[in-house]
């Protein structure tokens, strides 16, 4: 998968860093990919294949970078990545008290 999606994201979106994790521990759902960024939400994908992978996820990861926190709307999903989410994780600074979203200044 890695090597399926680093010319891809580059041609698409130089800006967001591709790299390899030793183990994400989904070995049930392979490949499986995260999608995260210091102030945003983790989204976690497997049950994906290079062939078909690659461009669904560097399009989710430019809705990504657009959204806030990084949520992207299941609607707004790719439609491969509908049904392959893992899990979708909140940002470290989240709210532990009431869940709702942090003030970003905004």
């Amino acid at each position: 998968m890695l090597d399926a999606l680093r010319p891809v994201m580059q041609s698409n979106a130089p800006d967001v860093k591709v790299r390899a994790v030793q183990c994400l521990g989904v070995c049930k759902r392979p490949a499986t990919i995260a999608v995260s960024a210091p102030d945003g939400y983790t989204f976690v994908f497997g049950d994906l294949e290079p062939e078909s992978g690659a461009a669904p996820i560097t399009a989710f990861a430019l809705s990504y970078s657009m959204g806030d926190y990084g949520f992207v709307p299941w609607a707004a999903r790719p439609e491969l990545l509908r049904s392959r989410l893992v899990a979708r994780i909140p940002l470290v600074k989240w709210s532990p008290e009431d869940g709702r979203p942090p003030d970003a200044g905004k």
